[in-house]
């Protein structure tokens, strides 16, 4: 059979609505996937990257739903950008020696690709959702950042987060003094003048991880609170007793304020739920 002759076998297979790559092929693209470790060369530490990413994505979903900074995920951060530094480096080196590519070389080559800008997606979608919320509240989150070193505590905000919202908050104060120093002067004097923050007191949605119990809510003791809603599987909800004892169960999406759960959040226990989806195919933007 001479190559005019596969070409058009070829040809008439792709017209004929056939794929190309067969099943055999898919397995093989997939084994080579999971066997490759993407720079790092134990399988512990190839578990912990794919727990990195999975973590990453819960962080930035709560991140999104929560209306202050919650804990950084620095662990996660260091990993993905240690991989994905690795792997750049290692093709910028094969760039260099050259040579002709082989199936398989640029079957991995577009795989890498795949998980570097998958990983370098997730860090900027991370990382830009905290800068948004340091940007419009930047004194609050200095006034309420936690740091490593603070007793029974993790960071909630970085070297260099909190940098950025220093110079920022410079920044909005030299405003202030150059275009109506007055406000700015009574604002100083007056130590009772809040400085601006975001509503915590604002309705939420969670999906309980693990399975709490009876919990005695926070915003019942206030008699201004609205009752908590708890959602089951068929959509269907219920309104619990007004003395806010709430039994939280596993796999559940329950609806409260975010006061009430911002304990549960920092003890994992909870992930936040955007509502509408963010898997939604409109686009919404936060």
């Amino acid at each position: 059979m001479n190559h005019n002759e596969e070409d058009r076998l070829l040809l008439e297979k792709e017209n004929s609505g056939v794929n190309l790559i067969d099943g055999n092929d898919l397995k093989y693209i997939d084994s080579l996937y999971s066997s490759k470790n993407f720079g790092l060369s134990e399988d512990s530490h190839i578990k912990n990257l794919r727990n990195s990413q999975e973590t990453l994505l819960v962080s930035w979903i709560n991140e999104i739903v929560s209306p202050e900074l919650l804990t950084y995920c620095e662990s996660s951060i260091q990993t993905l950008s240690h991989s994905i530094f690795k792997e750049k480096e290692k093709q910028r080196i094969m760039e260099v020696d050259g040579g002709i590519l082989g199936i398989e070389d640029k079957i991995e080559r577009d795989l890498v690709n795949l998980h570097i800008n998958r990983s370098t997606n997730m860090l900027k979608m991370y990382l830009k959702q905290r800068l948004m919320k340091i940007s419009e509240f930047p004194d609050f989150s200095i006034a309420n950042s936690r740091t490593n070193s603070d007793l029974n505590s993790e960071s909630n905000i970085s070297p260099e987060e909190a940098v950025f919202a220093l110079n920022l908050s410079k920044l909005q104060w030299k405003y202030l003094d150059e275009t109506i120093s007055k406000m700015k002067n009574t604002l100083a004097s007056d130590s009772s003048v809040p400085i601006p923050a975001p509503s915590l007191n604002r309705s939420v949605r969670f999906k309980c991880m693990d399975s709490i119990g009876r919990v005695q809510l926070q915003s019942f003791v206030n008699p201004e609170s609205a009752s908590f809603t708890q959602f089951d599987g068929q959509n269907h909800f219920s309104q619990n007793d007004s003395e806010g004892v709430i039994n939280i169960e596993k796999g559940k999406i329950y609806t409260c304020k975010y006061e009430d759960v911002r304990t549960l959040l920092d003890q994992n226990t909870i992930q936040l739920w955007p509502w509408p989806p963010i898997t939604s195919n409109k686009n919404y933007s936060y």
